[in-house]
């Protein structure tokens, strides 16, 4: 069935026994059993059994083929299904050794797991890239992509106008490119907006924490998320607007929308993480700070 579907090495390997799944893993012990043997040990135990309808229904492709074409194959190769798992078993030999030259390869181009530089990548054979993008997103997502997909990839994400902030949805993760780099990101939907702080601590924003350390106990801080307009004079700085701070930060454009930003009545002291802004008591405090964390890929997993 999958060799009908052109899904390529990986998919000709067959079922795996074991998988990763979530924080387990899903197990089938007894999928190097023949139908046989699965027979004879329900009745030998006689064991209760359920027998799903939907197998005897040859509309679907799997039935057709295991109901329809099967027996035929076998009346002229007894030997079918044994030789079938033995290539399963050689095409797996020939995925793991691939897979071990790719995680070789892939070390100089995700030095995080959620990030691939594109700077080595590019100087690779065509063959390689290709190869080597499909890793890193089973590596990181667990998901193989199809050759449909890795050319939207390619085409709307990597070859993209420099200026562009390209996007492609790969389930609940977004593939975004920054810099010549292609970033994994999460979901952020569940933000908090707006909050109130009187003490230090770490407080989680849900798209990250963040952390305030030193806050005088007269002093109380709204955090409040980047609109646009806002402007501020980091300490030692010029005056200018705190998009073009967090663009010096070298900070994500995706990041940088809704950046948290501290305020003490209603007046702008901490672009969070990057600077403390001047005019302000609280820069006399050089024990004060206001750092945010926003978190990756490997945080909600």
């Amino acid at each position: 069935y999958r060799m009908l579907r052109g899904s390529g090495l990986t998919g000709m390997t067959g079922i795996p026994l074991s998988r990763a799944l979530g924080k387990g893993y899903l197990l089938r012990p007894l999928l190097e059993c023949s139908r046989e043997q699965l027979e004879s040990a329900v009745s030998e135990l006689a064991l209760d059994y359920v027998s799903d309808p939907s197998n005897n229904k040859d509309a679907y492709d799997r039935n057709y083929l295991r109901n329809q074409v099967l027996p035929v194959l076998k009346k002229r190769w007894p030997k079918l299904t044994q030789r079938w798992s033995e290539n399963a078993a050689l095409f797996q030999e020939s995925n793991d050794l691939l897979e071990q030259y790719l995680a070789e390869d892939l070390k100089l181009c995700a030095p995080k797991s959620d990030q691939f530089e594109l700077d080595v990548w590019s100087e690779m054979d065509a063959i390689k890239q290709s190869a080597l993008l499909r890793h890193w997103l089973f590596s990181v997502l667990g998901l193989r992509v199809n050759s449909q997909v890795l050319d939207k990839i390619i085409t709307e994400v990597i070859q993209a106008r420099p200026d562009a902030d390209p996007l492609l949805s790969l389930g609940a993760v977004k593939l975004r490119r920054y810099q010549n780099s292609l970033y994994l990101v999460p979901d952020m939907s569940e933000r908090v907006e707006s909050i109130k702080i009187v003490s230090d601590g770490d407080f989680d924003l849900g798209d990250g924490y963040l952390q305030v350390r030193g806050l005088p106990p007269e002093m109380k801080l709204t955090i409040s998320r980047r609109e646009g307009g806002e402007s501020c004079t980091p300490i030692g700085k010029k005056h200018r607007a705190i998009k073009k701070i967090l663009h010096e930060a070298k900070i994500t454009p995706w990041h940088r929308e809704k950046w948290p930003l501290a305020y003490c009545d209603d007046n702008l002291i901490a672009v969070p993480g990057v600077c403390l802004c001047q005019g302000f008591p609280i820069e006399e405090n050089n024990e004060f700070s206001v750092l945010w964390h926003p978190f990756s890929l490997s945080d909600y997993s």
